[in-house]
């Protein structure tokens, strides 16, 4: 199964998540980029989100903590799009 977000999705999966961890708050900063956050995509279990931003590199993030768990680099352009898949 492959999850496919447009931009205002993903927008609306981003609150949703920190909504669901942090119902008391409407948004919770997380940090890591030096660029602006162009994608997110969660796995299939829900236990990772995925970001990529205009610094060309694609972060994975605890869904239970929000701690970084890896970068990945090496992105010639900037990250546009996350697709996760369970293969």
């Amino acid at each position: 199964m492959i999850r496919v977000f447009s931009y205002s999705k993903l927008f609306q999966l981003k609150k949703n998540i920190l909504q669901q961890i942090y119902p008391q708050t409407a948004e919770i900063p997380i940090a890591g980029h030096t660029g602006w956050v162009q994608c997110i995509s969660t796995d299939m279990d829900d236990t990772h989100f995925y970001t990529g931003t205009t610094d060309r590199t694609i972060k994975i993030w605890d869904m239970n903590t929000l701690q970084l768990q890896l970068t990945l680099t090496g992105h010639t352009f900037p990250v546009r799009g996350i697709v996760s898949s369970d293969r």
